[in-house]
């Protein structure tokens, strides 16, 4: 930064910062690898690589290096705006650290962040929304996974109009809760926590939202 400072100024530094893929970050990035390699796993890798805790419960490595591992970004990387904007998105569509309850969130919290909240953070809301709707991490975490006709649920519909888009109070009311969330019924994962519809779980009936 000190160096950016010195020959550009801070438009420059700006400018930069607004194009984080333009900016090296080559010894950050094996200092991750080489401490949290599962940084770069799929869902798959992160099962096979961390086994979950004694009785099934959550995975303690993963528990402790995720926060770890953002302290480290945020602390060290070349593209400060980045993680200022991964640390905006990581709190608008939060999911939290797994307890014994939600074991599968041990790797899924994980991969969330890096394939969520680090891969949309300059990219488009619509595509961050999709991303976080189907991933088991957002899915488990609010309940839609096992949302489905005749018990549905209303924790993600609720979420997703009060804090992920419109606002709290604003231009809808409970009976558009209640649409949207029978419009996301069957919106689930499967045992390898990828995505899933399934059709026999969505309800089907007209249903008008806003």
């Amino acid at each position: 930064i000190d160096e950016i400072l010195m020959t550009g100024g801070w438009q420059s530094w700006i400018e930069t910062q607004l194009a984080p893929d333009t900016l090296s970050d080559s010894k950050l990035d094996k200092i991750l690898y080489e401490k949290y390699p599962w940084t770069q796993m799929s869902l798959k890798k992160l099962q096979e690589a961390y086994p979950l805790g004694e009785r099934g419960y959550n995975q303690p490595q993963l528990r402790k290096e995720l926060p770890e591992s953002v302290i480290l970004r945020a602390a060290t990387s070349n593209r400060q705006f980045k993680e200022v904007m991964c640390d905006f998105w990581r709190n608008h569509l939060s999911i939290n650290q797994p307890d014994r309850n939600a074991p599968k969130r041990s790797w899924t919290a994980a991969h969330y962040e890096e394939n969520v909240i680090r891969k949309h953070a300059f990219g488009h809301i619509e595509d961050m929304l999709l991303a976080s709707a189907r991933h088991p991490g957002m899915l488990e975490f609010l309940d839609n996974y096992v949302s489905r006709k005749g018990a549905w649920n209303e924790n993600y519909a609720r979420e997703l109009m009060e804090l992920h888009t419109l606002g709290a109070d604003r231009y809808y009311n409970e009976q558009d809760v209640l649409e949207l969330s029978l419009i996301l019924t069957g919106w689930s994962f499967n045992d390898g926590l990828s995505y899933t519809f399934r059709g026999d779980w969505h309800d089907t009936s007209n249903h008008k939202v806003l």
